[in-house]
């Protein structure tokens, strides 16, 4: 009957990369305890060099992604004032004319029609950002819904399962920072108006984003 224990079980990468430097060790400083076994520290320094190889690699990979998040959020950005530049220069350039405007693919305003009742306006262009501190993140949106007296937010900590919406906080408008959030969690958010007497408008889209 084997009477060794592994406690193997439940262990992190680091936990098992310093087993099997200490195996390995061991093995050198003792050479008379066990001789002949097939598996020799060499064997058991490369498995923990794997280990320590691939979870640099990781770390990589994760700064890597949150470079490319930035810099997508960034030329998002870019775009966007792009669109609102060309935008102006496109009212005034058609003459204030809005049959002109669509014809460049622009989506123009009717002022002949009322704004939609508070259930039917939705947060549109949700958009998550970095916030200037660990832990907290920036949400825009594209424009305020109609008479909406402050903007109530959820957050979904648990985004790969069953979600778990929050109450965030109220706020005024829209941007605004959510703090408190755990770093380096993917997590969502959504943010609904609220109008006087208490009606509530839909959810908006779900933006998704990694806290820092």
């Amino acid at each position: 009957m084997n009477l060794i224990v592994l406690n193997t079980k439940g262990r992190n990468d680091l936990e098992i990369e310093a087993k099997l430097r200490l195996l390995a060790q061991a093995q050198i400083d003792n050479p008379t305890a066990a001789p002949g076994t097939d598996i020799t520290s060499v064997e058991l320094i490369a498995a923990a060099d794997l280990i320590e190889a691939k979870r640099t690699k990781q770390k990589t990979a994760e700064a890597e992604a949150k470079a490319a998040t930035a810099q997508k959020g960034e030329a998002a950005d870019a775009g966007k004032e792009l669109i609102s530049d060309y935008a102006g220069e496109v009212w005034k350039a058609s003459g204030k004319d809005p049959s002109k405007c669509v014809l460049l693919a622009f989506d123009v305003r009717d002022t002949n029609t009322p704004p939609p009742p508070p259930e039917e306006q939705q947060i549109t262009g949700l958009v998550l950002k970095y916030g200037p501190n660990a832990g907290s993140l920036i949400v825009e949106s594209d424009a305020k819904s109609a008479r909406a007296i402050s903007l109530e937010a959820q957050v979904n900590l648990t985004p790969n399962a069953a979600p778990t919406w929050q109450h965030a906080d109220i706020f005024s408008a829209t941007p605004f920072t959510l703090p408190g959030l755990p770093s380096g969690s993917l997590v969502q958010v959504r943010v609904r108006a609220v109008f006087a007497g208490g009606v509530k408008g839909p959810w908006s889209d779900i933006a998704e984003h990694r806290v820092p």
